[in-house]
């Protein structure tokens, strides 16, 4: 009897654990309630949208705690709100999608509240705001600009998928369909509104340069101006300017935000008080490199072509050479110098160019479209003209360029301007552009500029068969190999080769030799149509030959 009273209490103590684990908020019952919300389809909206309340405010209390709040500076003052309070909202769901900055696109399903909603509840709006700030627990912060602002909703989620955010995530992070993932910050800690050009224009109208006053500044050549530093990047000792000495030396505005674009088309704009404390790392890899040795990996910019104090803007030659078509003048190649400023958004009918030692130069716009510029010898930035007058037509370490009125006491006009002639501008070779997928950092686009650039061009003979007829060719190219050894691919298994009609074939590794190039001449002249670029091999037949190649991928 003892025995079994035993037996019996020991089973009552096991019946009282399980009845008190099924009562605790463990991270299963979290996910198998996200589950059964998203399921219950047959529930009214009322019941529904209670459920998921719920649901959210479990989520919550179990990874998040209940005294986390969130700070939003308004155009006005400055609030901090309680997640609770915000939990308190009405929930929506949405499906979301993004393009990673390996340019892959991405489809979530996104669960949390409007921002508007949040801003209303605290007697907030998005009436005169520009712009928007949002800043994470680790440092991390980006602007997203006007146009995307004013066209669409801005989610604050916590259930990313059917499933909480991670610790890392927590409490909220930002969702917004159909623009690029670097805006959804997580672990978003403070939210900053901030006002438009009209706004700040009544408040602070010196701080704004008029459209007469655009400058645009050689980087290289303003570098060499200030004083430089060591920065160390990944073990590198490379060299540095610090930003605030830019600022100083070229009297720069003290603007709300500060515009970037790097060569590779990434876009960011980044508050002045973070970029005067910066630096641009001028030397080594990914130069110009805008970094911080306590800035978040993720506000790193590298490649900058641009650096837009509202209308005074520094480029990059040597980014916007990634870019811009290869024009040649002499034998000396480089890019052109009207092509250069309009990508840092000058456009007039003259142009003023001032050398680093005082000279300075103006120009029509039809003279500027003949010059070329380039890096010589010496590291300066030097622009050579189409003349037959060399002492008129050079322009040595070129500082800046701003637009001008024809009344200039230097005024040149090259001779091609003059006749309408042809000269040597013009760029070399049909464009092409082959993609590369599956590469450790992403997609990558090659361009002929760049393989004119980075590569060497070889030849190769070939004498392929067809109906018993043997074709002697000639051809000039680039090696795969050296493709491949330039986007830093050591080994692969095969490749994926994709016309631009979508035709493809796969190439094993132990196919993919010395005389396999990408061939962009073919019998002394330029192969032409669609995509002027084609695989040949040093074989018999044209089996794993493909025209107009427009992607390869690496597996």
């Amino acid at each position: 009897m003892k025995k079994m009273n035993r037996v019996i209490s020991i089973m009552i103590l096991v019946m009282l654990l399980v009845s008190v684990g099924c009562n605790g908020n463990s991270t299963k019952d979290v996910y198998d309630d996200q589950d059964n919300t998203a399921q219950s389809n047959e529930k009214n909206d009322s019941e529904a949208n209670e459920e998921s309340e719920q649901t959210n405010q479990d989520i919550v209390n179990n990874v998040s705690g209940n005294d986390v709040s969130l700070v939003i500076k308004g155009l006005n003052s400055s609030t901090e709100i309680k997640l609770d309070d915000i939990l308190a909202l009405t929930s929506v769901t949405r499906d979301i999608k993004s393009l990673t900055s390996d340019g892959e696109e991405e489809l979530d399903q996104v669960q949390g509240y409007l921002l508007t909603d949040i801003l209303t509840s605290i007697g907030e709006s998005l009436d005169g705001v520009d712009s928007i700030r949002f800043t994470a627990g680790d440092g991390y912060a980006i602007n997203v600009p006007n146009d995307i602002v004013a066209s669409k909703d801005i989610i604050l989620a916590n259930v990313w998928n059917d499933n909480p955010l991670t610790q890392r995530e927590q409490p909220l992070r930002v969702a917004i369909n159909d623009v690029r993932s670097m805006y959804f910050v997580s672990n978003l800690v403070e939210i900053e509104l901030k006002a438009g050009e009209d706004q700040e224009a009544s408040s602070d109208e010196g701080s704004m340069v008029s459209s007469s006053e655009k400058m645009v500044i050689m980087m290289e050549t303003a570098f060499s101006m200030v004083p430089s530093e060591e920065y160390v990047y990944y073990d590198s000792p490379d060299q540095a300017v610090h930003i605030g000495d830019l600022i100083e030396t070229f009297d720069l505005p003290q603007v709300d935000e500060v515009a970037f674009v790097a060569s590779d088309g990434y876009e960011k704009t980044e508050d002045y008080e973070v970029v005067q404390d910066c630096s641009i790392k001028y030397t080594g890899e990914d130069m110009p490199l805008f970094t911080a040795h306590e800035l978040p990996l993720g506000m790193i910019i590298k490649n900058v072509m641009t650096m837009a104090f509202d209308d005074k803007a520094f480029v990059s030659l040597t980014s916007a050479s990634d870019v811009l078509p290869q024009a040649n003048i002499s034998d000396n190649v480089g890019v052109s110098v009207y092509d250069l400023v309009k990508t840092a958004g000058l456009e007039a009918d003259y142009y003023v160019l001032f050398a680093s030692d005082g000279y300075s130069i103006e120009v029509s716009k039809d003279t500027l479209k003949t010059g070329v510029a380039y890096v010589n010898d010496q590291g300066s930035i030097t622009v050579k003209f189409a003349s037959d007058n060399p002492d008129k037509s050079n322009l040595k370490g070129l500082l800046q360029v701003t637009s001008g009125d024809g009344s200039h006491e230097k005024v040149f006009q090259s001779e091609t301007a003059q006749t309408g002639e042809e000269k040597s501008t013009d760029i070399e070779g049909n464009g092409w552009t082959i993609v590369f997928e599956g590469l450790e950092d992403g997609s990558f686009d090659m361009t002929s500029d760049r393989a004119e650039r980075k590569l060497e061009r070889v030849s190769l003979h070939t004498e392929r068969m067809k109906d018993d007829v043997i074709y002697p060719e000639d051809w000039e190219g680039y090696k795969l190999k050296d493709v491949l050894t330039f986007l830093k691919v050591e080994t692969f298994d095969s490749l994926i080769l994709v016309a631009e009609d979508g035709y493809e074939i796969v190439l094993n590794s132990d196919q993919v030799d010395d005389e396999t190039i990408i061939a962009v001449v073919k019998d002394g002249e330029p192969i032409s149509g669609g995509n002027p670029v084609q695989l040949v091999q040093n074989t018999e037949f044209a089996t794993s030959w493909i025209k107009n190649l427009a992607k390869i991928i690496v597996q």
